[in-house]
């Protein structure tokens, strides 16, 4: 339930609250601003390992609320800072034999097709209507969750 109220909490500061001028947040100067990156990263990961999800909930909205980053260039780069952690999960779970092998020889191609089309469209749409659409989603995952039940909360 903290996850989902986080999501809500998180996509409701980025609807209300205007973003940080244009890379504003980014001159970074000293060592406490400069550990702020590897902890977001530290989050994200952690999250990416235990819960499956991470880049895009985590990276993203602390790119834009924090690092003052555009949201197609937050989205880009927490593709991009996720590859890593996604191979480093994958071989994780590879090693435990906690994979589904048949699923992923289907999901993967339609991942591949609709990544590529979906970062080719978000690059179309104007910055803030497209952090409106993420904090929406956001806000639908939050509520969806709030409202399982506790047995569908562990599975999803």
């Amino acid at each position: 339930k903290l996850f989902a109220i986080l999501l809500i909490f998180v996509a409701l500061r980025m609807i209300l609250m205007p973003q940080f001028h244009e890379r504003e947040a980014l001159h970074l100067t000293t060592l406490l601003q400069n550990m702020e990156p590897l902890l977001i990263g530290l989050l994200a990961g952690l999250m990416a390992g235990f819960f499956g999800v991470g880049g895009g909930i985590i990276f993203v909205p602390a790119g834009v609320l924090l690092a003052g980053l555009p949201q197609v260039i937050a989205q880009g780069s927490s593709f991009t800072a996720m590859l890593p952690t996604s191979l480093a999960g994958s071989l994780t779970y590879w090693k435990k034999r906690s994979i589904e092998w048949q699923l992923l020889k289907w999901i993967i191609p339609g991942a591949w097709i609709g990544t590529y089309a979906g970062s080719y469209a978000a690059d179309l749409i104007p910055g803030r209507i497209l952090q409106i659409i993420f904090s929406l989603f956001l806000i639908y995952s939050g509520v969806r969750k709030l409202l399982a039940k506790p047995h569908e909360r562990l599975q999803k």
